[in-house]
């Protein structure tokens, strides 16, 4: 039942992505490549900024490393 109801949001939650406004404004191939190409610097920004939040809150360190011994990990 949980799973049945998880989908149930997904679905609804890629709806509503589906009906955002930046969808309506992307009407060719060209467009689209120019959304993407400034996009992905927001993504990367973002992604940066959580990598660093990460590291400073939590015990991860980069780069990830498998640990030497596996079984004891």
């Amino acid at each position: 039942m949980a799973m049945y109801c998880e989908k149930t949001q997904l679905e609804h939650k890629k709806l509503e992505l589906s009906r955002h406004p930046i969808f309506a404004e992307i009407s060719s191939l060209h467009v689209l490549q120019r959304f993407m190409e400034t996009h992905v610097f927001a993504v990367w920004d973002f992604m940066s900024l959580t990598k660093r939040l990460q590291q400073e809150l939590t015990c991860t360190r980069l780069p990830w490393l498998p640990p030497t011994d596996a079984p004891a990990a």
